[in-house]
């Protein structure tokens, strides 16, 4: 089994995020998607860089929660028999 997250599983993730904080997800995608450097980061998005710090760590911590959380649910409904698991 991969240690890398799925696709829908990310997804999720980030949705849940930019529903929960609208501003870290903002970061993540300046950080994440568009490998922008702090520094950069809070130029684009016109925050200083200890907000962009903060706001990626919140982020991170976030999204590895639900990614855990996510999977875990999928283990379980794998260790109880179930086929038609939705991720």
């Amino acid at each position: 089994r991969s240690t890398a997250p799925d696709t829908d599983a990310l997804i999720s993730a980030l949705s849940k995020l930019e529903k929960a904080a609208p501003r870290a997800a903002e970061v993540t995608r300046m950080r994440f998607i568009l490998y922008l450097s702090v520094e950069d980061t809070s130029e684009v998005l016109g925050i200083g860089s200890a907000t962009v710090k903060r706001e990626w760590s919140f982020a991170r911590a976030f999204l590895l929660r639900e990614l855990k959380h996510q999977e875990g649910v999928v283990q379980h409904d794998e260790a109880e028999g179930g086929s038609d698991v939705e991720r």
